[in-house]
């Protein structure tokens, strides 16, 4: 059975690794070091199965306002529940820590993500022109009341 729990320093090679294989271009060694590690302001979560690592999600929250900075599954384990089972962690630790919106951004053409996040009752705030680099892409930034 998956479990989610906080991610530790151990975790980092798992994470390079699954980062390296999800996101073009993908979040360094060092950043995703300080994530876990460094930012007061993150939480870095990740889902297992045994000593399986299926996938993780990084929560920022910013008093009242949550922002999710990545969500990602092995390509392998998609479409089993363990991204819904990740952003439903995050909805709850921002809720629990009294935010009172959730956002996060993504691009324009990601079409699987944007009906994903609608699902949990996301809605385009604004478009962002050429917030994404390769390759340069407008982002969709979208939010969503807790």
């Amino acid at each position: 059975m998956a479990k989610i729990r906080k991610a530790k320093a151990t975790d980092l090679a798992s994470l390079i690794e699954l980062e390296n294989t999800l996101f073009h271009p993908p979040f360094s060694y060092e950043n995703l070091e300080k994530e876990v590690s460094d930012n007061e302001f993150s939480s870095v979560y990740v889902v297992e199965e045994g000593p399986i690592f299926l996938g993780f999600s990084i929560l920022w929250i910013l008093f009242e306002q949550a922002q999710v900075v990545q969500i990602g599954v092995d390509k392998a384990f998609q479409n089993r529940g363990y991204g819904k089972s990740l952003m439903k962690k995050m909805i709850d630790d921002a809720k629990k820590n009294g935010c009172e919106v959730m956002s996060l951004e993504v691009r324009v053409s990601n079409i699987p993500a944007r009906s994903f996040y609608e699902t949990f009752g996301f809605r385009q705030a604004a478009l962002r022109r050429l917030y994404y680099r390769d390759p340069v892409e407008d982002g969709i930034l979208l939010w969503r009341a807790l």
